[in-house]
């Protein structure tokens, strides 16, 4: 499975959702257009989506990789809460909290199933680690990390080395 072809499966599937959630999505081509997301200021909250390149695997002679990508979710600072209050407190507008857009963006990217032949695990994605970000005052942001196992495409070519 290519990088691009990931993406642009998970971008397809998390449009329409983020969507009905009342927010935008974007796909971050690379770290620095992922940063200057963060350094706009969005209208309404925002999730993006960027792949973060390989990493090991231990079946790698055997054709498998690790995918790493990112969602970051921001939006802007709904009320403080106070001490004794529950972490889904919402805005008086209704806005949901930034822990609440988390854990539906867990929920999301858990649920997703990788048909056979696109060569990924059956497992999906697994959550890898997250944290917050830096962003603009009166805004919040976190990235959450994900890893996929996939085979990488086979190569189409034999190259000879000279010793």
């Amino acid at each position: 499975m290519t990088w691009s072809a990931l993406i642009n499966a998970t971008a397809a599937a998390l449009a329409p959702r983020v969507t009905a959630a009342g927010g935008t999505l974007e796909v971050a081509q690379s770290l620095a257009e992922a940063r200057a997301f963060l350094e706009a200021a969005p209208n309404r909250w925002r999730l993006i989506l960027h792949w973060e390149g390989f990493s090991g695997n231990a079946k790698a002679r055997y054709g498998m990789t690790t995918h790493k990508v990112a969602t970051v979710i921001q939006q802007r600072k709904t009320l403080a809460v106070k001490p004794g209050d529950a972490l889904t407190h919402t805005s008086p507008s209704g806005e949901p909290s930034i822990a609440e857009r988390i854990q539906t963006v867990i929920e999301w990217m858990c649920a997703m199933q990788f048909p056979d032949g696109t060569s990924a695990d059956v497992a999906g994605f697994v959550l890898s680690d997250s944290q917050w970000l830096e962003t603009l005052p009166n805004f919040q942001a976190h990235a959450i990390s994900w890893e996929l196992d996939a085979a990488i495409p086979p190569y189409n070519q034999k190259i000879a080395l000279t010793f």
